[in-house]
């Protein structure tokens, strides 16, 4: 019998795809013979004779197995193509295993062996590949790998290739969110990707009717509203309603619409506080600005009624002075006065000289109390000093001169007498009256001494 495998030039162990491509590869290279003529008629025939026989034994694998027991091959045992699917069966079954069992490192080592066997002609290929690439984009996370996700996404693109559906879908949006890592914030273009992947999950599940991976996808897409930049609280609590509609068990969605229910009300809390806080602030820098201009107008009125006080003050620090020259002016005045009286009463030289000695000394004693007064106590202090040492002056010389005045004569000089005591009485009384004089008119001696 024609051995095939000779004719074409494989192996007995090659897969049938390898084969089938063996055969296309010839016949390709026999029609570009026949174009360029360098094949006889005769040599053209056999050439497509072959390709067809072959084509014929390996159109499938049950027309391979006929075509081998024939060729006497193999007598028992599977054949090559049924060991790799039972190898893709059992290296799946573990990777599923590890990765329910949360050992990632051991479901994506299984993965690696389960993809050496797969072929993407596979029944449940589309599954193979979504199973990896969920065990390597958790493998990748775990190990923080900083967006090293290529293998994952490669598995899932293979999945969208064979079949672009709403699982494989979600799974290529759930590895872009993964990859976005602990740095998800300088990725924004790989989130928006994620969510897009989403919103074709959604609308391919709408066009086959499926509300339960529309559910999914909804979800999903929640989540990733309320949990990844750009946030919208709103939107995600609107797409988990949604996703509740077509799947009320969907635990993703409730979750996520509880949460946005509670940032919302957080929110709302945060910003009545805010508004409350920027109320008061407004109300305080009111009250101190309120404050503030009172505080400015007594100052202004402090400074005013100081300078008054102070200009007043001055204006009696001059009636001061002016009221001591004045009364100095009179004391002179009345000494010269008593005097020409007692030469006009008494022609007696002793008296005389005495009289003028003593009036002499009285005005000495005024003087160097003014000067005293000028000097320890201020105008103020001059003044009722001098009023006072004048009035005990006047008095001390009428006592004094009593005796020797009523020895001569009783007339003019008991007058003289009466005015000495009136003197020393009404400057008792002006002195004992002169504080509260001087206050009447608005003047302080400690404001008086200060300015």
């Amino acid at each position: 019998m024609e051995d095939l495998y000779e004719e074409l030039g494989v192996d007995q162990t090659a897969s049938l795809d390898e084969i089938k491509a063996k055969i296309d590869a010839l016949d390709q290279d026999l029609m570009q013979k026949i174009g360029m003529g360098t094949l006889t008629e005769y040599e053209a025939a056999d050439a497509a004779s072959l390709i067809s026989r072959a084509r014929e034994a390996f159109s499938s694998e049950s027309a391979r197995d006929e075509y081998d027991e024939k060729l006497g091959i193999r007598t028992s045992g599977p054949s090559p193509e049924e060991t790799r699917l039972q190898s893709v069966k059992e290296w799946y079954r573990r990777a599923s295993g590890y990765a329910d069992a949360g050992e990632y490192d051991l479901a994506a080592g299984a993965a690696r062996e389960m993809l050496t066997y797969l072929r993407r002609s596979d029944e449940r290929a589309v599954d193979a590949y979504l199973l990896a690439a969920t065990v390597f984009a958790v493998e990748q996370s775990c190990r923080n790998a900083d967006g090293q996700f290529d293998e994952a996404i490669t598995c899932a693109n293979q999945a969208i290739l064979l079949d672009d559906g709403p699982a494989s879908r979600i799974c290529r949006a759930q590895i872009f969110e993964k990859s976005a890592g602990s740095r998800w914030g300088e990725k924004r273009d790989v989130i928006a990707e994620a969510r897009r992947d989403y919103e074709t999950a959604k609308e391919l599940a709408e066009g086959r009717k499926d509300d339960k991976s529309k559910s999914q996808a909804l979800g999903l897409l929640a989540k990733s509203y309320l949990r990844r930049i750009p946030l919208d609280v709103h939107k995600a609590k609107e797409l988990a309603g949604q996703a509740l509609e077509c799947d009320p068990t969907n635990e993703v969605a409730l979750t996520v619409k509880t949460s946005a229910e509670a940032q919302e009300a957080y929110i709302a809390r945060k910003r009545e506080e805010e508004r409350l806080q920027e109320e008061q602030r407004a109300a305080y820098l009111k009250a101190e600005e309120e404050r503030r201009k009172a505080e400015e107008e007594a100052r202004k009125k402090a400074e005013e009624e100081r300078q008054r006080s102070a200009k007043h003050a001055r204006n009696m620090d001059r009636g001061v002075c002016a009221i001591k020259i004045v009364g100095r002016i009179i004391a002179v005045m009345c000494f010269f006065l008593i005097t020409s009286i007692h030469s006009s009463g008494h022609s007696d030289p002793e008296a005389e000289t005495a009289s003028i000695a003593c009036s002499l000394a009285i005005a000495a004693v005024f003087f160097i109390a003014g000067l005293r007064g000028d000097a320890d106590r201020g105008l103020y202090g001059s003044l009722k000093f001098f009023l006072i040492v004048k009035a005990l002056g006047g008095g001390l010389v009428g006592v004094v001169t009593f005796p020797y005045i009523a020895t001569q004569t009783g007339g003019p000089w008991l007058v003289f007498l009466v005015l000495r005591w009136a003197a020393l009485g009404i400057g008792m009384f002006l002195s004992g009256r002169y504080d509260e004089w001087l206050r009447s008119y608005g003047y302080d001696r400690s404001n008086s001494e200060e300015a």
